[in-house]
């Protein structure tokens, strides 16, 4: 599944992509080699070559990516944190202060939800000890 951050710009023009925009020239377009620019910017390249790792593509090949709009508030960027950090004590523990906030935030004091933040921090003891 390819997921585009609410944060993604388009590497070549470093515009953030538009999202409830009239026009589609900044909305993200992939092209066969996988990576994803802004229509602008591939209708600006001189040769059908990807910016990135030069390899060729037709220009009836370019696909428009449709997608929602990011929600404002993606609780996923936690556990996203959490696998960035995980080689890091210290942001773990960071991180795992997050979920707890998050937790107490949410209201998802479930025992499903304790159970999780239990077994994040025996994993974390697990790891430092």
């Amino acid at each position: 599944m390819l997921i585009v951050h609410r944060s993604s710009c388009c590497d070549v023009c470093l515009d953030p992509y538009s999202w409830q925009d009239e026009s589609t020239l900044k909305e993200p377009y992939a092209i066969p080699c996988g990576h994803i620019f802004c229509k602008e910017c591939l209708e600006r390249t001189a040769t059908s070559t990807c910016p990135l790792c030069r390899k060729r593509f037709s220009r009836d090949s370019i696909k428009k990516l449709h997608m929602d709009a990011p929600p404002a508030n993606d609780d996923s960027e936690i556990v996203q944190k959490l696998i960035l950090a995980w080689d890091d004590e210290l942001e773990v523990v960071n991180v795992l202060e997050e979920v707890e906030q998050w937790l107490q935030r949410t209201e998802l004091r479930s025992i499903a939800a304790q159970k999780s933040s239990s077994r994040l921090s025996e994993i974390q003891t697990k790891k430092g000890g």
